[in-house]
């Protein structure tokens, strides 16, 4: 039976949009038979002209070399020339220095020729330059362009020695004369809008104008914004950003119909938009209907005090995940019928507060607009809201995350303390410790349960299930070890040992949206980064080579 709970049906939707507003705007596509090597240089010179070696090996796989006709470039791709064919020898032949010295997950090129090959793709090097390979024909253009060849810059040079003055002039020129952001979008939006695309003659200009923008920092001589050919009249529809339109540009905004525009027009976030928009003025008319009458510790006792009634009206009785973990708690675990015991009902009095008034203090804090963030951008580690300054909430993002993990790790720790107020270790922990540990995070769920209606409980009620699950997951531990002793000896409810999921629980453990995975197991969904972890099909970056 799956969960149909309100709550969690947004924060999936937040962790959604999170993942498919990077694919919208800064989509990064794996492509299948290629990979991305470090150029190093052979220098034995072995190779002949126009030719590497290269010899990959990915993780758990055996090594091998690539063979044949390649495709090679090197990011950024600016001019239609950075893109060449190469010859790969594959396995090296017997005698060669590569028999025996593989030079795993990198590219050798040649030294030999009138023309480096790296140089050729936008102006590489081999000083820790990464360059990609491809090696699926169906990728391969019909021809390639000529590489560029623009002429070297001399550096600027004094007829003096060098000044603290001359260093601070440099460096002030540089940040007023550095348009190599303007370059690069303007090339961009004209290959988009012209039929010739990157070959038009404006885009071969900018191109040249872009490399000389790259040797500024070396050179010291700046690109003048007069050198610019002229701007296009109309912009393609992805290149005016998140919240930007016609009429804030004052320009025309067209459907690009190039692979980019149709990527970008078939994820559409306005849902989400709506969404974020009605729970934050919900939330903050209920802040302001709470306002002045927080809840007193009276009235926190008396919901607590009420989870022990019997009465078939009781929320907690009726919810659909405390129901399938009160089955699985008893009897086997604890006796979720029970009285909550004073001590128990002392650490929600102190810690259902304290939790609350600190998520609403990052709630408010971190916000990107005037409304404060909901709780659900917060227990997904997300900021859904637009903005024309996407690394400004992405620092945002950084900060909350930071600061919701410590709040949670904090409100677990607390979950667990003894009577005494401190930590026992894992060597002193008993049953009567664990089960007792066990009845607090109940406690705390069934709290979030009465307090559903209020801001925080919702997100407190998740910390306090992966408190649940870590207690019963203890609970078998300790009876695993104890298996030897008699059976007498053995602490009641019971001997045996019920998995923590239930059918109820799993239906929700994994869902597909999309193009991507978003798993949400309900303990993943508390621990990580900001609660919910989400997956998403890359490419791997943990070997030391990876696909482009």
């Amino acid at each position: 039976m799956a969960v149909n709970d309100g709550f969690l049906n947004r924060s999936i939707l937040f962790a959604r949009n999170h993942v498919l507003r990077e694919m919208k705007h800064k989509a990064r596509i794996p492509v299948k038979g290629s990979y991305t090597l470090v150029g190093v240089a052979d220098f034995t010179g072995y190779l002949p002209p126009n030719t590497i070696f290269a010899c990959v090996q990915l993780r758990d796989e055996k090594p091998f070399c690539i063979k044949g006709r390649v495709l090679i470039t090197r990011s950024p791709q600016v001019h239609p020339g950075d893109v060449q064919f190469v010859e790969a020898i594959g396995k090296p032949p017997t005698g060669s220095v590569f028999e025996h010295e593989r030079y795993y997950n990198c590219v050798v090129f040649s030294i030999q020729g009138e023309r480096s090959v790296p140089s050729m793709l936008a102006g590489g090097d081999l000083d820790g330059d990464e360059y990609n390979l491809i090696i699926n024909p169906s990728l391969f253009p019909p021809s390639c362009y000529p590489p560029a060849q623009y002429p070297s810059v001399d550096p600027h040079k004094l007829s003096r020695p060098c000044t603290t003055k001359d260093l601070t002039d440099w460096v002030t020129d540089y940040i007023n004369s550095d348009i190599l952001a303007l370059i690069s979008h303007q090339f961009l939006v004209t290959a988009d809008c012209q039929p010739e695309m990157a070959r038009h003659p404006e885009c071969i200009t900018l191109a040249g104008l872009a490399s000389r923008a790259v040797d500024f920092a070396k050179s010291g001589k700046p690109v003048g914004r007069g050198e610019l050919p002229k701007a296009p009249k109309a912009k393609p529809d992805w290149s005016v950003g998140e919240i930007a339109s016609a009429r804030s540009l004052k320009v025309e905004i067209y459907e690009s119909q190039t692979a980019v525009g149709k990527l970008f027009r078939n994820i559409n976030l306005n849902r989400v938009h709506q969404e974020v928009k009605r729970q934050a003025n919900r939330e903050h008319r209920d802040a302001e209907e709470e306002e002045g009458s927080e809840t007193s510790l009276e009235d926190l006792e008396r919901v607590l005090s009420s989870l022990s009634s019997p009465q078939s009206r009781n929320p907690v009785r009726n919810h659909p995940i405390s129901d399938a973990v009160r089955s699985a708690l008893h009897p086997n675990y604890i006796d979720t019928s029970s009285r909550p015991d004073s001590s128990a009902i002392a650490i929600m009095r102190r810690l259902y507060p304290s939790y609350t008034t600190e998520l609403r203090s990052i709630c408010s804090h971190h916000s990107i607009t005037k409304q404060p963030l909901t709780e659900e951008e917060v227990m997904v580690g997300t900021i859904a809201s637009r903005t024309s300054q996407p690394k400004h909430r992405k620092e945002r993002i950084q900060r909350m995350r930071a600061q919701a993990d410590e709040l949670v790790k904090s409100t677990r720790a607390e979950l667990r303390e003894t009577d005494d107020g401190a930590e026992l270790e894992a060597d002193d922990e008993d049953f009567a410790i664990l089960q007792r540990r066990l009845r607090v995070a109940w406690l705390a769920w069934c709290l979030s349960v009465e307090q559903r209606k209020t801001f925080g409980a919702k997100s407190f009620g998740f910390i306090a299930l992966a408190a649940i699950f870590d207690g019963m997951q203890a609970i078998d531990v300790w009876r695993a070890e104890n298996e030897t002793r008699p059976r007498s000896e053995i602490p009641e409810p019971s001997t045996s040992s019920r998995p923590v999921e239930s059918p109820a629980l799993g239906a929700a453990q994994e869902t597909t949206q999309g193009p991507f995975e978003l798993k949400l197991t309900l303990k993943e969904m508390l621990w990580g980064d900001a609660f919910v972890k989400v997956k998403k099909h890359t490419d791997p970056a943990t070997v030391p080579v990876r696909k482009s």
